[in-house]
């Protein structure tokens, strides 16, 4: 497969991940009562459902806006007639945004993220913290620097894998390529190798 194909499915990749979470078990499962009202008092003080949404369109807007860019480097090293590889690119981005505004439309129709937070944080602040634990959560996340916390998180988030991206794209995108030819000399090899002698 070519790198610019590979660039293709790598954006449809990041967005089947996304609807990955709603996989669902029985929320609360063996959670006891006392336990659970505190979780759902911690849900609700740290507006857990609303910063799921957040968090997931900060997440989706930072992989969009770096997609073109990683678009661009894969496709520069493809051996190609530059108007071909940019045919090729305006192609991808235009999928792209087709493709992102009409996930961006169906995901909150299918994803009920009550039921999926209920899901995913009853066992696990019931497997991790104790009652007393859980008390003092949600006393921290009831107070001022608490909401502060709960509010400027999803930016937070944002700009970190932002800068994140900035930092290590080029090394990851050297790393691949360097595999990519360890690889392609491996495989050669092993075809020369396995050539019948005088063929």
């Amino acid at each position: 497969m070519k790198r610019w194909q590979t660039a293709v499915a790598v954006a449809a990749a990041w967005l089947a991940c996304a609807g990955g979470a709603a996989q669902a078990q029985e929320p609360g499962a063996g959670v006891s009562e006392s336990k659970a009202a505190l979780i759902r008092q911690l849900l609700d003080a740290t507006d857990a459902e609303a910063m799921a949404e957040r968090v997931t369109t900060a997440m989706l807007a930072e992989m969009e806006r770096n997609y073109p860019q990683l678009l661009a480097r894969v496709l520069e090293q493809e051996n190609m007639d530059p108007d071909k590889r940019q045919a090729i690119q305006a192609l991808i981005i235009e999928s792209r945004t087709r493709v992102s505004e009409r996930f961006r439309e169906l995901y909150p129709q299918r994803v009920n993220f009550r039921e999926i937070i209920r899901e995913i944080y009853y066992p696990l602040y019931d497997k991790y913290f104790t009652e007393a634990e859980l008390g003092e959560l949600v006393e921290f996340y009831r107070s001022p620097i608490g909401q502060k916390t709960i509010s400027v998180m999803p930016n937070l988030i944002q700009e970190a894998m932002q800068r994140s991206n900035e930092l290590l794209q080029p090394t990851i995108l050297e790393v691949i390529q360097d595999v990519m030819n360890e690889e392609k000399a491996y495989l050669q090899q092993l075809t020369d190798t396995a050539k019948p002698q005088g063929s």
